[in-house]
């Protein structure tokens, strides 16, 4: 097997069982606020959303300092501080005694880890660049698939073992993520305080100069959108169910069945828009992924819930695959840590900032509101794409 397949593919694997741990949690997050002493409802979606918030918060502070740092010292370190870091972390949110304790704990992960970030830097940094929007598609059916096994099984450990022991097991799954690739993973790097030579450009190709400051604007917008409805989205299921004893379960097999055509949509796609106009890929994908998140907040019971949230699921799986494979085309080899940083970044405010606005909407109006604002805001980046980016697949080097 070529190298860069070795490492695609060990990646893929470690940072898909990360993102199984990370995630093996969410669904519960709600009711384990209720454990530890938040009773009002109101005060657990405001809460919910704060837990939500504080890792991307870290994430702003800590994710272009580990991209420079990546790009001097070698991305595979990367990968393995913040896996193995996320792991002692989620451990020890296990043993929180309040609220409080959860908040800062939630906080310093954001600092610290970063795992998928890390991942992409690391395969960007090793696959040919006209292999990106397979690679990069690839990567982000670990983020789908990860965060959606990790939901149904979180929450059937949860119903079953209660929530702390829950956390335990996230960490020492994400922990045996990290030994994955510190053993697994051959990385050749080279610093970018070498000099190098002169990389071949790809064929096609867009200005990263005119565009890149347009690309993290969408980025930004896109993340705050996806994100709004992520703190209520297990009491939307508690007011939609009437199984009030396997909520955490229904929670995780929704977003489970959701994740997997998504972690579908973003191979397929990643594939095959090496080919194809990203532009439109984009477009199109972010404004279905709109529609079908207006109409979730239609749902009368269980079962629509669902079929909206696959149809968004398969919407939005071309999203971030085809951002990043657009960042990387024009990304020098030796600057990949920094670029993929800086867009974490701002990826990370946008996360920061969409659960606060979606815990404070559930509490002024109603847990649907939520759901509309962020697709009527899906469906304004999607039609602003259309004038924010310009690619063209005639561009040549």
């Amino acid at each position: 097997m070529e190298p860069w397949k070795k490492t695609l593919y060990i990646t893929w694997i470690a940072e898909t069982i990360a993102m199984l741990g990370f995630s093996f949690v969410f669904p519960f997050l709600p009711f384990y606020i209720q454990e530890l002493g938040i009773k009002d409802m109101g005060q657990v979606a405001i809460w919910a959303g704060l837990l939500t918030t504080a890792p991307a918060l870290g994430l702003i502070v800590s994710a272009p300092i580990w991209g420079i740092l990546a790009d001097r010292f070698g991305r595979k370190i990367m990968v393995e501080r913040a896996m193995l870091a996320g792991g002692i972390l989620v451990i020890l949110m296990g043993l929180a005694k309040n609220v409080q304790q959860l908040l800062w704990l939630r906080l310093i992960q954001g600092l610290f880890t970063g795992t998928i970030t890390a991942a992409i830097a690391l395969v960007a940094s090793a696959i040919p660049r006209e292999r990106s929007g397979f690679g990069l598609g690839l990567m982000q059916t670990s983020v789908f698939t990860g965060a959606s096994i990790g939901p149904w099984i979180g929450g059937l450990a949860a119903d079953f073992w209660g929530y702390k022991t829950s956390f335990f097991v996230a960490g020492a799954i994400i922990f045996t993520a990290g030994i994955m690739v510190l053993f697994g993973v051959k990385e050749k790097f080279i610093s970018s305080e070498i000099p190098q030579k002169k990389e071949k450009r790809p064929r096609r190709k867009f200005s990263l100069q005119n565009n890149f400051l347009s690309i993290l604007a969408i980025l930004f917008l896109i993340q705050l959108a996806g994100t709004i409805v992520v703190p209520i989205f297990p009491l939307f299921v508690q007011k939609l169910s009437s199984l009030s004893a396997h909520l955490a379960s229904t929670t995780g097999f929704i977003l489970a069945v959701s994740g997997i055509v998504s972690a579908f949509a973003a191979v397929t796609i990643g594939k095959f828009s090496d080919k194809l106009d990203y532009k439109k890929i984009l477009i199109f994908s972010v404004i279905f992924a709109g529609i079908f998140c207006i109409f979730q907040s239609f749902a009368r019971n269980i079962g629509q819930l669902l079929w909206y949230r696959v149809a968004f699921g398969l919407a939005i799986g071309g999203v971030i695959p085809t951002v990043n494979a657009m960042i990387n085309l024009n990304t020098p080899r030796k600057d990949v840590g920094k670029t993929f940083g800086i867009s974490a970044s701002i990826s990370a405010a946008g996360a920061a900032l969409g659960p606060i606005i979606g815990g404070v909407l559930a509490s002024l109006f109603t847990i649907q509101v939520p759901f509309i604002f962020s697709g009527v805001l899906l469906l304004i980046v999607g039609m602003s794409a259309a004038f924010l980016t310009k690619f063209s697949r005639a561009n040549t080097s």
